[in-house]
């Protein structure tokens, strides 16, 4: 990387920072119709921490490409460690558990699917015993819920077609890999879309934040 485009990522890293001190960060205000001034306040603070991370892993001034890059990463299944980890990105978890709001967008996996499918391992099944007892000690993952709050809400104002499509994906098949879904998005999704606030709030919540929790 040049000078100048380091210089260039620097600025546009000042300027994101400049921008939600000056209150000017808002990507959450159309969802004012069914989400909490203080919830929409932490979707924000997120996903500006996520944008700080883009920026800086990526070191470009396009941010809207940074989220495209992003994507892929997830397509190829690159999670880097340093990534996903910071003391920024824990506050923000911490806070959304202290305040209610990560049960309004997230559930164990698990939970999920069950409500979807129904009990998959049944302890009377001696045939499925071992992947049972994997999957009873196994982490538990946390994925967006296509049916809590915050997806309800979101799915009530975004016009984004590929993002409608994403939810209409995991509310049909959540037991779908994040490197599947992403593939799914990604194609549908254009420069325009990826310029939306919605769209990148999306992005955060459904892949970034449950990645980082992998790694809590």
């Amino acid at each position: 990387m040049s000078k100048i485009q380091k210089i260039t990522v620097l600025f546009s890293i000042l300027l994101l920072v400049a921008c939600k001190s000056g209150n000017d960060f808002d990507y959450a205000q159309p969802l004012n119709v069914c989400m909490s001034e203080q919830d929409m306040a932490l979707l924000n603070e997120a996903c500006e921490v996520f944008e700080l991370q883009l920026l800086t892993k990526y070191k470009m001034d396009n941010l809207s490409r940074t989220y495209r890059d992003y994507l892929q990463d997830v397509i190829n299944v690159d999670r880097d460690s340093a990534f996903y980890t910071s003391p920024e990105i824990r506050d923000v978890l911490s806070k959304f558990r202290t305040t209610g709001l990560f049960e309004k967008i997230w559930q164990p996996a698990s939970v999920v699917t069950e409500r979807k499918y129904g009990q998959t391992f049944s302890p009377k099944n001696d045939s499925l015993k071992e992947e049972r007892e994997f999957f009873l000690h196994a982490p538990e993952a946390f994925i967006l819920d296509p049916d809590a709050p915050f997806s309800e809400c979101m799915r009530s104002v975004i016009e984004v077609r590929a993002v409608q499509s994403y939810f209409g994906l995991i509310q049909a098949s959540p037991n779908m890999s994040h490197n599947h879904v992403a593939f799914e998005l990604a194609i549908k999704l254009t420069d325009e879309d990826a310029d939306n606030g919605l769209t990148r709030i999306v992005i955060a919540m459904g892949f970034f934040y449950p990645i980082a929790m992998m790694f809590e």
